[in-house]
């Protein structure tokens, strides 16, 4: 589900005597139920017991919409929610089911969730050719850890201005440079509806990596750059930590 070509390529090519893999990519639709309310919601859809057991990336196999669906206990936006892989020829009964349920969410809502989290994307943080390190995702690099060590490239949250409102803000570059001292390469970001903020992401130099710091963005987008500590959004307290933002309620509407 990561939704690169190239890493289902690498998948496939993994199987083995021990190993099957099946590329369901075009038999199959895949939908995301995100929000707080989105267990209880999604129960009301029918006998679902098994939903309430679930734990985090755990899946199990149920019946939605007399149709067969295999719901996985996860999501991208950092959000409690669910992803559930139906068969492309039961979509459109399963999508009626659910839109009777919950409000229509599109990808940008999605992203700007998966900002206040302070989480990742793909096209946008890793396209400067950044380590696991340098995402500060050093317990995914195995043991190799000795890579970059000496790095000066560090992935930051920040608070900005912005002349516009970000929607799917990406880099102009496709493989942005570097920042030098002082500045900061802006990777994501978006106008954040908890805050009425501009939230972000991009990379810094490993020097400049106090909070609260005021930084300059090469591309002279974004201004009144303030870093800040990730994530944005602290689930457990349904707080803003973003500058200084606490306290600030979070919607329960299962967006």
């Amino acid at each position: 589900m990561s939704g690169n070509n190239d890493d289902i390529a690498a998948l496939m090519s993994q199987q083995s005597s021990n190993c099957s893999i099946e590329d369901l990519s075009d038999s199959h639709s895949v939908f995301a139920v995100q929000g707080p309310e989105s267990l209880l919601r999604l129960a009301r859809s029918g006998n679902l017991e098994h939903l309430f057991c679930l734990e985090y990336f755990e899946l199990c196999d149920l019946d939605l919409a007399d149709c067969p669906v295999r719901v996985a206990r996860l999501g991208y936006t950092g959000e409690r929610g669910f992803e559930l892989l139906v068969r492309r020829v039961d979509a459109q009964a399963l999508w009626y089911l659910l839109t009777q349920e919950f409000p229509v969410a599109s990808y940008t809502a999605m992203d700007i969730l998966r900002i206040e989290a302070g989480f990742i994307l793909y096209c946008n943080e890793c396209s400067i050719g950044a380590t696991p390190i340098e995402m500060e995702l050093a317990q995914f690099a195995g043991e190799d850890t000795g890579q970059k060590l000496s790095s000066r490239l560090k992935l930051a949250c920040f608070t900005a201005e912005h002349r516009e409102r970000p929607v799917l803000w990406q880099h102009s570059k496709s493989n942005p440079p570097h920042p030098d001292l002082g500045e900061i390469v802006v990777t994501s970001a978006c106008l954040s509806p908890l805050s009425q903020t501009i939230l972000g992401l991009g990379y810094i130099h490993t020097e400049d990596g106090t909070a609260g710091a005021s930084l300059v963005d090469p591309l002279g987008e974004f201004d009144q750059i303030a870093l800040c500590e990730r994530s944005f959004f602290d689930p457990p307290n349904g707080w803003l930590v973003a500058a200084g933002l606490t306290n600030v309620g979070r919607s329960t509407d299962a967006e």
